[in-house]
């Protein structure tokens, strides 16, 4: 009766999902982690390769033998899902040229990630909500068949060339050079537009396989949050990368995720305007920091914490 009773045939699951973050959290991210918990303890692993369709339909053999029968999500369900999961530091994930591999993450910081889990929630509910409706700009007109019909003469004559309209293209055909240079300046602009956005990311992601010793996985997500961020004029790119520099280099930030979606999370943010306050220490390790990677020291800005403050409630204002 004492005896511990070996039961064969599962799955160990860590007593962090099963106390803190399955109450916690939605069906597609519950799924998502006990999909993996499955392929990496369930077979002795720390981490395993698993593809989208492995997620959403399973594994099946080749002779037609189901393996299992994965998450039973969509496949948009699923990519939504491991963003959050990502973002939030409850999983790595590793790109290869074999696939993606996926571990999770077993020194986790909870509370942080669930703020950051719910805060992404919000936001893409928020998203959703202000897309706009599509509206038909213009009626689907049925063509007519040329070909059916004789003419007056009575031979079937060839099918009338018709000019379909273009309705973006407004200019007349005697403005061909006046149209090809406005479209020359409209790239220009769009490019310089975009040029803060690229040199983040390609800064992101140079940044990060020095720092972590990894090859960062951008997702979507990512890029939306970093648009939002730098449409609003709040900080500058320069003070936007030491702000990164300093969450992918500092000791204390290492057990999350390097995702530019983690970094401009409300739980991050709060940590950086915190230690920007309290820790006499901070503009020293920044300017140390800034120094080695941007190879340019930082200057001792204490308005940066007001800055901060205010895109933290620009970005996390509710409606």
């Amino acid at each position: 009766m004492g005896e511990k009773l070996l039961i064969p045939n599962t799955t160990q699951i860590p007593n962090l999902i099963l106390d803190h973050l399955l109450p916690a959290l939605a069906e597609p991210e519950t799924k998502c982690i006990l999909y993996i918990c499955r392929r990496t303890f369930g077979f002795g692993k720390s981490k395993d390769r698993i593809s989208l369709s492995q997620f959403t339909r399973g594994i099946k053999t080749k002779d037609g033998q189901v393996l299992d029968h994965g998450t039973g999500l969509s496949r948009p369900a699923v990519v939504w899902a491991l963003q959050r999961l990502v973002a939030a530091g409850v999983i790595y994930t590793e790109q290869t040229t074999k696939g993606n591999f996926f571990e999770l993450n077993l020194n986790l910081n909870i509370e942080a990630a669930l703020k950051i889990i719910s805060d992404m929630r919000l936001q893409q509910n928020k998203e959703r909500k202000e897309k706009p409706k599509q509206t038909t700009l213009f009626k689907v007109v049925n063509r007519v068949n040329q070909l059916t019909p004789l003419t007056k003469s009575g031979k079937r004559g060839l099918p009338k060339v018709v000019n379909e309209v273009n309705p973006q293209n407004q200019e007349k055909p005697s403005n061909k050079t006046k149209t090809i240079a406005t479209a020359d300046a409209a790239a220009t602009v769009d490019k310089k537009q975009h040029k803060p956005h690229t040199e983040f990311i390609e800064f992101w992601h140079n940044t990060v396989k020095q720092t972590r010793g990894i090859k960062p996985l951008i997702a979507p997500m990512d890029g939306k949050n970093l648009k939002r961020v730098l449409e609003m004029n709040i900080l500058t790119p320069l003070q936007l990368q030491q702000l990164a520099i300093y969450f992918l280099a500092h000791g204390s930030f290492k057990s999350f995720n390097p995702s530019i979606s983690v970094l401009l999370s409300n739980g991050i943010l709060n940590g950086l305007m915190n230690r920007m306050q309290n820790d006499p220490n901070f503009w020293r390790e920044l300017d140390s920091f800034s120094t080695h990677y941007l190879r340019q020291p930082s200057k001792n800005n204490h308005a940066l914490v007001g800055r901060l403050a205010e895109l933290k409630a620009k970005l996390f204002v509710m409606k």
